[in-house]
């Protein structure tokens, strides 16, 4: 599979992306030009995993999301991510794996609602 990160579309914080996607066995992101962050919708980087980086999804920006940040942590390492109310506002769209993951988040969304069983 690949993994979607949401990103600012702005050239300046195209080098820390860059140099994290660097640490990618096949150092695709070596290619990447700063130039590209603020054009189009995104980036992809085929390297060992697929990384697309999303620049507008659903009418969303890195921005816009803002307000809906968590962080967790993974092995000791602070992970930014969005909680799901974020993240079902990332799945507005027609595709049918969008659609999937809406009833997926909005069961979750019905399970905290009504607490533990």
């Amino acid at each position: 599979m690949h993994i979607d990160l949401l990103v600012p579309a702005r050239r300046d914080g195209a080098g820390p992306i860059q140099r994290a996607l660097l640490v990618l066995p096949d150092r695709a992101a070596a290619t990447v030009s700063p130039d590209w962050f603020e054009e189009g919708e995104g980036i992809r980087i085929a390297d060992e995993i697929v990384v697309d980086l999303v620049f507008r999804t659903c009418g969303e920006t890195y921005e816009s999301l803002k307000g809906f940040e968590e962080v967790i942590d993974l092995d000791g390492v602070p992970v930014h991510t969005v909680n799901l109310e974020g993240l079902l506002r990332t799945k507005q769209s027609p595709r049918e794996r969008d659609i999937e993951d809406r009833l997926v988040i909005e069961r979750a969304f019905a399970a905290a609602k009504n607490g533990p069983k």
